[in-house]
């Protein structure tokens, strides 16, 4: 393909075709990523018919002939159900940001290796592929570049950070027995028993025989935790609680991510705050009481395996 046959094409999926890897692709052109979620901007893109008619495949290394896009100005880590699809909502709020959460693209890039014959050097040749694709400028006066990763996408920092040394990342966690609550109702892909592989979770397969499900939600929560712990270099990175999230959107954070909120972006973040992030017609009310009853059955086992962790991530945000 010519550089100039993918411009204005994003990607929509990454995956293995027999020992290629291939990116399928959807045509964007001038529409600002605005959904919670990127799969919901991929399902509007297709209610489009010209994306409905014509989709574009290529292998992975065609995305090298992209144009230079934005460089990413920060990265949004999280402990899952913590406030990072209101991070992200905020951040896209203002035109000048390009936020992409969650694409599944860079998610099975990073994912690359346990499934086809990927090396390390490919996948970080890739990641950079697949960032420059959703950095491309769509709009005039697109200055700034945001990813949010998938909540286990934290296994693969060391990875990303050498991919991305100087980008800046904040890692959200949450009171352990409110995130609990929230995945032992409904549970998320990532914490899902036995959905990831053991290679990332550390939980060896037969364990799995013989552990309840609370108790597996429970160790992927601390490891996500740990694995941030683990890569946490201040200054570099941002360890935040959920009950901190809303004033540190006004100073904290757009200090550490290096931006200023002007009148116009400021009156734009108190709507995105006054609305539930997820279902923006519902208006946002604060359930942390109604969790942590909620899951007071549990609550010795959450103390016991995620309580440390929790307790480190605390430290870590002084």
């Amino acid at each position: 393909m010519t550089q100039r046959s993918l411009i204005g094409w994003t990607p929509y999926r990454a995956a293995w075709a027999g020992e290629d890897m291939i990116v399928d692709w959807c045509h964007h052109g001038p529409r600002r990523f605005v959904e919670p979620f990127y799969y919901e901007t991929v399902v509007a893109a297709f209610t489009r018919p010209f994306n409905q008619l014509f989709q574009r495949r290529t292998l992975i290394e065609a995305a090298a002939s992209l144009p230079s896009g934005l460089k990413p100005s920060g990265f949004i880590f999280h402990m899952s159900r913590c406030g990072s699809t209101l991070l992200s909502q905020a951040l896209a709020a203002d035109p000048v940001h390009i936020v992409v959460s969650e694409a599944s693209p860079i998610r099975n890039v990073l994912h690359a290796p346990l499934f086809g014959p990927a090396t390390t050097e490919q996948v970080e040749t890739w990641l950079l592929y697949m960032a420059n694709a959703f950095g491309q400028r769509r709009l005039a006066g697109e200055a700034r570049f945001f990813i949010k990763f998938c909540a286990a996408d934290i296994f693969h920092l060391p990875l990303i950070r050498r991919v991305f040394p100087d980008v800046p990342w904040v890692f959200l966690y949450r009171h352990p027995l409110e995130v609990f609550a929230s995945q032992h109702a409904q549970t998320g892909a990532d914490t899902m028993m036995g959905a990831l592989p053991h290679q990332l979770s550390g939980i060896a397969p037969e364990e799995l025989y013989d552990m309840s499900r609370e108790a597996y939600l429970c160790r992927i929560l601390a490891a996500f935790g740990q694995a941030a712990l683990a890569a946490h270099r201040p200054g570099a990175s941002l360890m935040l609680d959920y009950k901190d999230l809303i004033p540190a959107m006004r100073d904290r954070l757009p200090e550490h991510f290096g931006y200023a909120l002007d009148a116009k972006a400021s009156a734009a973040l108190d709507e995105v705050l006054a609305r539930h992030s997820k279902q923006r017609s519902a208006a946002f009310e604060d359930d942390g009481a109604v969790k942590r009853a909620a899951a007071a059955p549990f609550a010795e086992l959450v103390d016991l395996v995620v309580g440390p962790t929790y307790a480190a991530l605390q430290a870590a945000s002084e």
